[in-house]
């Protein structure tokens, strides 16, 4: 990268000057809205190519050194893979909410039931990696979860919460941002004027889409709630076949029969939390001054909340990533149990499960002669009951 834009990068955040504003918009003239282009583009969101990417495009001598500088900060928080927010980024809007939350009436207090982050590990990316030996459709993978969120979760959410909005006489319109942390975990961070802490009736649940056949154990009309369960199940019926086609997924598993009606799917386990819930942990003995709504020392408290924020949306991810694990173990659906042999991440571990499966088929087949055996007892003792009655019968006629 060229050292002659790298002063400009490390800048304090200063009120926008007019030169920035028309800087902004040079840039946003030759490639439409830089955010989207970057989204769309993988390769452009990587820091290390921006220059190439302009010498493509015969624009490498059409920006200014500040505007130059300003591509490369928008560029740098992006994901080079997905295209979504670097947890740096995300992190950054989620303390620019915080301080907005602070200036509000009531304070962070009064108001922290207003925003909420959902944590959701990708749940297979292993299995992609190992059966295609090829790191490049894992990146396809995750750009396929990154992708189902953008289009499908993302602009759902936004509308849904703004239609409560609405009707609630909000003028604050409720934004989603996606975040990739690392690895195979993402955030969808929800910033609003609603409370998430609010409950849903059963018209506003189903136009989530969530029946009372598709819903998840544990799950509460509590809005929040309803967020993370559709964000599960929004990604659970998401088909993604052509990242793993069956055919390459049989060499993976030689000993292990696919079935028919198995389709790769972009299964997330998903974990939800808002700030009040935070600061009305009885636990957070840490928090009440600002529980208080009193911030103090700098950013100190607010990167404290931030961690506890995100900390809770983990452990809660986590947990459901137990109870999918644990369904799909229990399971006899032929999904299910080829769902859960996907999780497996050693031999020995699916050796077990071998073995398991075998007694299980033993001790199947072991009731199943044990049930034909009883039915020949009542069978047999039925006719034992007739001789006995015919016996009697004879007793009685030859006296």
């Amino acid at each position: 990268m060229n050292t002659r834009n790298e002063k400009t990068l490390g800048s304090t955040n200063k009120k926008e000057s007019a030169e920035s504003i028309e800087a902004k918009k040079h840039i946003e003239a030759y490639l439409g809205n830089i955010l989207e282009a970057t989204e769309r583009d993988v390769e452009f969101t990587r820091l290390e190519s921006v220059e190439a990417k302009l010498q493509s495009l015969n624009l490498q001598n059409e920006f200014t050194e500040d505007e130059y500088a300003i591509l490369e900060r928008k560029l740098r928080s992006k994901d080079s893979t997905t295209g979504a927010d670097i947890r740096d980024k995300q992190n950054d809007t989620i303390r620019r909410e915080f301080l907005r939350l602070k200036e509000k009436e009531g304070g962070i207090k009064e108001n922290a039931n207003k925003v909420g982050i959902i944590s959701f590990d990708v749940r297979g990316l292993k299995v992609v990696n190992d059966a295609t030996k090829d790191h490049h459709v894992g990146d396809a993978f995750l750009r396929s979860i990154a992708d189902t969120a953008k289009t499908k979760i993302i602009p759902k959410m936004e509308q849904l919460l703004g239609a409560i909005a609405e009707k609630q006489g909000i003028a604050q319109k409720p934004k989603v941002t996606l975040g990739r942390d690392g690895g195979d975990e993402f955030s969808l961070f929800i910033s609003s004027d609603i409370d998430l802490d609010s409950t849903l009736s059963t018209e506003e649940v189903q136009n989530f889409g969530l029946d009372s056949e598709k819903r998840l154990e544990g799950y509460s009309n509590r809005l929040m709630d309803v967020l993370t369960e559709y964000t599960d199940i929004t990604f659970a019926e998401t088909k993604l076949e052509n990242i793993l086609p069956k055919e390459v997924l049989k060499k993976h598993f030689p000993d292990t029969i696919i079935p028919d009606e198995w389709t790769f799917r972009a299964f997330v386990a998903s974990g939800g939390s808002t700030l009040s819930e935070i600061l009305n942990d009885p636990r957070a003995e840490h928090f009440k001054n600002i529980n208080g709504g009193k911030i103090k020392n700098g950013m100190e408290p607010i990167n404290i909340l931030l961690g506890a924020m995100r900390t809770e949306a983990d452990e809660k991810s986590y947990i459901q990533k137990e109870k999918q694990n644990k369904k799909w173990r229990e399971s006899e659906h032929p999904v299910d149990k080829f769902q859960a042999r996907m999780q497996v991440r050693n031999k020995e571990m699916n050796d077990l499960m071998n073995e398991r499966d075998r007694l299980n088929s033993e001790i199947n087949n072991l009731n199943e002669r044990i049930n034909n055996l009883k039915a020949e007892v009542v069978e047999k003792q039925t006719e034992l009951d007739t001789c006995r009655t015919e016996v009697a019968d004879l007793k009685v006629g030859a006296a």
